[in-house]
């Protein structure tokens, strides 16, 4: 075999590697949870097809100094930039695992944050593809419940009121265990149930609900100002979306 066809083989390894390497690292950069032992993995693969890659040279080089000398040279040469991106990948993966252990930060799910492409289907009318959207942002981002919000508030927006009260059940199962978001989830949903699906009772139960259990919460507030009798709520009462 030619010297130059496994050199030919390796470079174009190599490249291919550097290539997908970085494409790989730009698209799950802020945008899902990577942790140590993804990046270890992901790095592990890449060594293993450039190990691959390179055997046809290193056949070639065996028995021969010389031949050795410039099959280490050229590995050097032609897996650095490789070498470089994969070692990014996996510090930006280590570092992203490790502060969300020590700190118990969520750094893996800052997704659009201010939900351009849902917004922008939004404003052109497309309801359906905005929720659709917000759907995929939440899939993103699981630990973060703001899509969810806006999905319900859309929903409210367009007069789907039982879809809407689905929304916000599902945010109140989901993040249950904290209490602010359960408050602002159980409040929208006991607004509804008042308002537009004519269940009085259940709403001020759900009311009452957000009291007892996280009476230091913003929406306890708002739940406090609902339960007054009409005539003494404020006249720019809390609506849906905030």
């Amino acid at each position: 075999m030619p010297l130059s066809l496994p050199i030919l083989i390796l470079l174009l390894t190599d490249t291919a590697l550097a290539i997908v390497g970085e494409v790989l690292r730009r698209r799950l950069e802020g945008r899902m949870r990577r942790g140590f032992a993804t990046g270890l993995l992901v790095v592990g693969l890449a060594l293993l097809i450039h190990v691959l890659g390179a055997a046809p040279l290193a056949i070639s080089a065996r028995g021969d100094l010389m031949a050795t000398s410039s099959f280490l040279n050229i590995n050097f040469v032609l897996g650095f930039i490789p070498a470089i991106i994969y070692a990014r990948f996996f510090l930006e993966a280590a570092s992203t695992g490790g502060v969300e252990a020590i700190f118990g930060l969520d750094t893996g799910a800052s997704v659009d944050t201010d939900f351009s492409k849902a917004k922008a289907l939004e404003r052109g009318g497309d309801v359906d593809g905005a929720i659709t959207q917000y759907r995929r942002y939440f899939n993103e981002a699981p630990t973060i419940p703001h899509a969810l919000f806006e999905i319900g508030r859309l929903q409210t927006r367009e007069q789907r009121y039982y879809d809407a009260a689905d929304t916000y059940r599902e945010i109140s199962g989901k993040f249950g265990k904290d209490d602010a978001v359960w408050a602002r989830a159980s409040f929208h949903l006991a607004e509804l149930l008042e308002v537009n699906l004519g269940d009085q009772k259940a709403g001020h139960n759900l009311l009452r609900q957000i009291l007892k259990r996280a009476p230091k919460t913003r929406h306890a507030q708002f739940a406090r100002e609902r339960l007054l009798p009409k005539e003494e709520q404020p006249d720019h009462f809390y609506r849906h979306g905030k």
